[in-house]
């Protein structure tokens, strides 16, 4: 929507055309501008959980993510992630906002390569 304007004449309030010096109804100089701004603001949530082990140097086992956030492209996409070092599992789905599935990936973390964090042959430990 595009932002608007009026302009109205202090003394009769009579709408004017933007181009006008005097008001054509009373003849006053004196302008009132009303602008009017429109914007759309949305929020978005997401929750990421860890589960850790040991004291000191803590081992994460368990990391998920649940949630919206913005894809590559821009739009807004949500997002079930699940690395689960324990059972050896990587889980990932994502969906745009329309219900289509974007990737979905359930495999063997051990098996998890050239993706994210495990680009280049590397595999996420």
């Amino acid at each position: 929507m595009k932002d608007r304007f009026t302009i109205t004449c202090t003394a009769c309030a009579c709408v004017l055309d933007s181009q006008a010096s005097t008001c054509h109804k009373c003849g006053a100089i004196e302008k009132n501008i009303h602008i009017v701004f429109h914007d759309n603001i949305s929020f978005h949530d997401q929750l990421t959980t860890k589960e850790v082990e040991g004291t000191g140097k803590r081992k994460v086992r368990v990391h998920s993510i649940n949630g919206h956030e913005r894809s590559a492209d821009g739009s807004i996409v949500y997002k079930e992630r699940i690395l689960d070092r324990r059972k050896d599992k990587y889980y990932e789905k994502v969906v745009d906002s329309d219900g289509n599935i974007i990737r979905l990936c359930d495999e063997k973390l051990s098996e998890h390569i050239n993706r994210g964090n495990a680009k280049f042959g590397k595999k996420v430990s």
